[in-house]
C-alpha cells in the first residue's frame, strides 16, 4: 500500500497535487488516510516540542537583530549570513541550520529561494534576511 497525503490545506485552502505517475496504477494507493493525521501533527504540540520550538525562534529573533546591526552598505550578504551563524552558535549552542540562508540584496530579495549571498551590498538597497536555526534538544544550553 502507497499512501499519499491528498487534501486540503486548512490555511491556504489549497489543495495537494499529487502528479500522475503510471508505476502507481501497479500499487493499491490511499489518498485518504494520512492527510487528517498529518494535519493533527500540525495543530498539536507537546510541552517538550514547545520549548524547543520557542527556543529556536528567540536565537533566530535574536540573530535577526544581530544582522540589522551590522548590516550597512560595502559588507557582502554571506558575512551578514555568517553574522547570524556565529550568533547562533556562540549564545544558543545550534550548529544545524533548517534551510539554506537567504540573505539577499537588491534586486536578488525578489528571487524566490536565492541562496548565492555573494553581493555587496549598496548603498540604499532593501535587504532580505530569511535566515533561522534548526534546535536540536540535547544542545539546548
Amino acid at each position: 500500500m502507497i499512501y499519499l497525503n491528498s487534501g486540503i490545506n486548512s490555511d491556504s485552502k489549497k489543495s495537494t497535487i499529487i502528479p500522475e505517475q503510471p508505476w502507481l496504477s501497479k500499487y493499491k494507493v490511499d489518498k485518504e488516510k494520512v492527510h487528517p493525521i498529518l494535519s493533527e501533527c500540525r495543530v498539536f504540540k507537546s510541552e517538550d516540542e514547545l520549548k524547543v520550538m520557542k527556543y529556536a525562534c528567540q536565537a533566530a529573533a535574536e540573530g535577526h537583530v544581530q544582522v540589522m546591526k551590522h548590516c550597512k552598505p560595502g559588507l557582502m550578504e554571506s558575512y551578514l549570513a555568517s553574522v547570524m551563524r556565529a550568533q547562533g552558535s556562540a549564545d544558543y549552542n545550534v550548529k544545524l541550520k533548517p534551510y539554506g540562508d537567504i540573505l539577499a540584496s537588491g534586486k536578488n530579495s525578489a528571487t524566490l529561494h536565492y541562496v548565492d549571498n555573494n553581493m555587496i551590498i549598496k548603498e540604499n538597497q532593501f535587504v532580505l534576511c530569511d535566515c533561522g536555526h534548526m534546535v536540536k534538544r540535547g544542545r539546548m544550553k
